[in-house]
């Protein structure tokens, strides 16, 4: 009888020839290993992310409360219009912008958003020194440089409110109205 006849003698010998059923637990069992590694990767791959995200939860959660505490300090002048306004409203800007600058000092970014951080407390001290302009120019009643420097308050105000938002804040860097223009 041929191989080609006779299945059972077809399996027995492949089987001989490949180590018998030995040899085939062995890839089954490395399979196994394998497989259990992977799977063991992926957990511990997945338990490292959940603590970058605590780690950035608790920093927006600290910068926050710095901001809102600034913003409660100083909120935002009422009354008439004009230059008096004008210099009340530059002066609270003046005053937020460096309360959140001295106290976003002290908190450590997680460094997946270090470099977006750096960029909101720069565009944060840049608004404070526009503002002081700002006030400057209120009080010395130069109409121009109040307007040129509310302009430029304006712009940073949108760049640091988009580094805000890719770090996740939900209180800081929100637009700031200044001033009438």
């Amino acid at each position: 009888m041929s191989l080609a006849e006779d299945p059972t003698a077809w399996e027995r010998w492949t089987r001989a020839s490949a180590g018998g059923t030995r040899q085939e637990e062995k890839v089954v069992g490395a399979r196994g290993w394998i497989a259990g590694f992977a799977v063991l990767a992926a957990v511990l791959v997945a338990g490292c992310g959940d603590d970058k995200q605590k780690a950035k939860d608790a920093f927006v959660s600290k910068a926050d409360a710095v901001c809102k505490r600034v913003a409660a300090d100083n909120p935002r002048p009422k009354g008439q219009a004009g230059q008096a306004k004008a210099i009340r409203a530059t002066s609270a800007a003046n005053k937020r912008a460096s309360g959140e600058e001295r106290g976003l000092k002290s908190p450590k970014a997680p460094k997946e958003l270090q470099r977006d951080f750096d960029t909101y407390k720069r565009d944060t001290h840049q608004m404070q020194q526009l503002a002081v302009v700002g006030q400057a120019a209120a009080i010395d009643g130069q109409q121009g440089l109040y307007s040129q420097a509310l302009k430029d308050y304006k712009v940073k105000s949108t760049h640091r409110a988009a580094a805000a938002k890719r770090i996740g804040f939900r209180v800081c860097g929100k637009k700031q109205q200044v001033g009438a223009s």
